[in-house]
Order: C-alpha cells, then sequence, then structure tokens
C-alpha cells in the first residue's frame, strides 16, 4: 500500500497548525472539558498526523444510549455478480480496486482504505485485512489490528445473507476478551460491507467455531453484536488518505441525538480554496435513517469548489444538546484533484 502510506505522509505534512494543536480525545467527558477550555470558536481540528476521535465506552450526558447497530447497516451494492465453485449462491463483486477494511482505533472499529488485485468480492476484502495489517503511516493514526500474526484466510463463501469464513487455528487464539471481540468484529464489518450479507459464520481450518477462549460468540454474528465497539458515528467512506474528487460522497452509520450528523470540510493547506474563511470549504448537516438511542445510516455529497490538487480535512461530528460543543467526531485528512 504504498500510494496509500505517501498519501497519508503528505497529508500528515500539510496540517501543521497555526495554533497548539488540539491533541486527540479518547473520551467525551475529556472532549467537552477540553472544549470548553478552548471556546466554541477554536473548532478545527487541525493536527499533525490527523486522527480520527476515539469514543470510550463510558457513558454521560453527552452520549445517547448505545444499543444495538442496525445488522444490515452500510453496505455496497454489488454492480456484478459471479459464481464460482465454492458455493452454489452468488458472490458480491464491486466495481473497482479500492476496498474498505475495518480496523482497531482507541478500541472502536474504524474504517481503512485498501487496493486490491482482481474483483473486489467479500473474500478479497478479508484477505487485505488478515494479509495487510496497518502500515507505518497508518499506525501514526493510531490505527491497529487484533488479527494474530500468521492467521491464514482459506476461504470465504456466500450463501445468500450468511458468510461463512475458514480461518487458520492462529485467528482462535486467546489473548483476552477484547482483543477476541476486535478480531471478530474487523471481519464481520469487513465482510458485511458487501450486500446483502448481514451475517457471519466462522470455520477454523473447516471446523464450526461458535465461541473463543473468553466466550465471545461468534456463531452467525452481525454488526450488531458489536455495538460496544462500534463508534457512535461510524465513517466508512471515505478511508484517511484516500483521494477524492468534489462533490464528496460520504457514508457510514450513527447512533446521535434526533439522529443529526454533522460535517465540516476545511482546506488545511490552503492551495485548494486559498480565499475560504478560515479555510471552511463546506459545512453542514443530514438526517442519518434513525438515532436517539437507534443505529442508522447515512450518506450525502459535501459539494465544494476545487480548482488545485491538495490536502483537506473531513470532519463529521454531533453537537452536544447539553453545551452546544462537538461530540463522537471523526476527523481524516483526504488528498483532493480537480
Amino acid at each position: 500500500m504504498t500510494n496509500l502510506d505517501d498519501r497519508l505522509r503528505d497529508a500528515a505534512a500539510s496540517l501543521e497548525p497555526s495554533e497548539a494543536p488540539i491533541p486527540p480525545f479518547k473520551g467525551v467527558r475529556q472532549r467537552a472539558r477540553r472544549r470548553r477550555m478552548l471556546g466554541v470558536t477554536g473548532a478545527l481540528v487541525v493536527i499533525a498526523a490527523v486522527t480520527f476521535a476515539g469514543v470510550s465506552t463510558a457513558r454521560d450526558r453527552d452520549r445517547v444510549l448505545v444499543q444495538n447497530p442496525n445488522p444490515t447497516s452500510t453496505t455496497l451494492a454489488p454492480s456484478t455478480t459471479t459464481t464460482t465453485t465454492t458455493t452454489t449462491t452468488s458472490v458480491p463483486v464491486v466495481a473497482g480496486n479500492d476496498v474498505t477494511i475495518y480496523v482497531v482505533k482507541d478500541d472502536h472499529i474504524v474504517a481503512a482504505g485498501r487496493e486490491v488485485a482482481g474483483p473486489v468480492t467479500p473474500e478479497a476484502a478479508v484477505r487485505a485485512l488478515v494479509d495487510d495489517p496497518p502500515s507505518e503511516a497508518e499506525r501514526s493514526l493510531d490505527f491497529r489490528t487484533a488479527i494474530p500474526p500468521g492467521t491464514v484466510l482459506h476461504s470465504v463463501t456466500v450463501d445468500g445473507s450468511v458468510a461463512t469464513v475458514d480461518l487458520s487455528p492462529e485467528f482462535a487464539s486467546g489473548l483476552g476478551l477484547f482483543a477476541e471481540q476486535a478480531r471478530v468484529a474487523q471481519v464481520v464489518f469487513t465482510v458485511t460491507q458487501f450486500a446483502p450479507i448481514d451475517h457471519v459464520r466462522f470455520r477454523i481450518d473447516g471446523t464450526p467455531w461458535a465461541t473463543t477462549p473468553e466466550g465471545v460468540n461468534v456463531e452467525n454474528v452481525g454488526r450488531a453484536d458489536f455495538a460496544d465497539i462500534t463508534p457512535l458515528i461510524l465513517v466508512e467512506s471515505p478511508t484517511p488518505g484516500q483521494t477524492v474528487g468534489a462533490p464528496l460522497h460520504v457514508r457510514g452509520m450513527s447512533n446521535t441525538f434526533e439522529a443529526t450528523v454533522n460535517y465540516t470540510l476545511t482546506d488545511s493547506s490552503g492551495v485548494v480554496c486559498p480565499a475560504c474563511a478560515e479555510h471552511v470549504l463546506a459545512e453542514g448537516h443530514t438526517n442519518a435513517t434513525s438515532g436517539t438511542g437507534t443505529w442508522g445510516t447515512f450518506e450525502f455529497d459535501i459539494p465544494f469548489d476545487v480548482k488545485h490538487a491538495g490536502h483537506i480535512l473531513l470532519s463529521v461530528y454531533e453537537i452536544s444538546p447539553k453545551d452546544g460543543m462537538r461530540v463522537n467526531e471523526t476527523t481524516m485528512p483526504l488528498q483532493v484533484e480537480p
């Protein structure tokens, strides 16, 4: 993933803040406390290696009640289908060579981008997840993987809305409750981005696998089974370092107050739009399909004017009904081209 690494490094190099940087937050309480000190007007998150804003599992008044994500959350509709010799049903295939995998940051699932050779199928996506762990540039964003080293993917077969993922015994090793939850969630989120898949069964060297050493259920599981490690706003596209154009298409899943999802697009380098006030290219809000305790999905386009290539920042967040501050924020660097 040399190209992605280069784009991430270039984006990070362009994000030198004009003022003291706002450090990444690991909890809503920390976020609210620091933002009260900085004031509402200091809301641009411009940091040398921009990170997703992590959301801790602690609850407070700024956060809605976490319930299960909809297992049929954001998915990629297949553009074509092919039939393989390993299954009697069609396998979802998405056009292009870019695929999303899911890794871990601040104890939550986040999306990352990969390029694959050949068709973008569920098996290709899981293979990229297993064989291509976070790079040095992604680790600078605090991206990690819970997939144990040495894990080998044997196959991914699809039968209707259920995918069966067969992996080597390394995947079934222990290492603690969160590690076991996270590695299974990484696979589940990666596979269920493909419609119509919404549940995953696991096999270890061909043998059905029902529970991890710490007792995590892995038999016929979906995104709903991992609400505790799902951020309240999960941006699934674009992914950090991706080259994008205008309008910028954004999609993901969320559980926010009154289903409102806010966004701000800023020009961190001043090259794309040198005349933009406070470097803001666009800002606004949209509504997810559900909210206020219920998981929903969102998908929208951000129109903006771009005449030159450069680095931009996408921030997606919720406005706290308590004090009007940004909470549950995800911020990522992107490369834009006309």
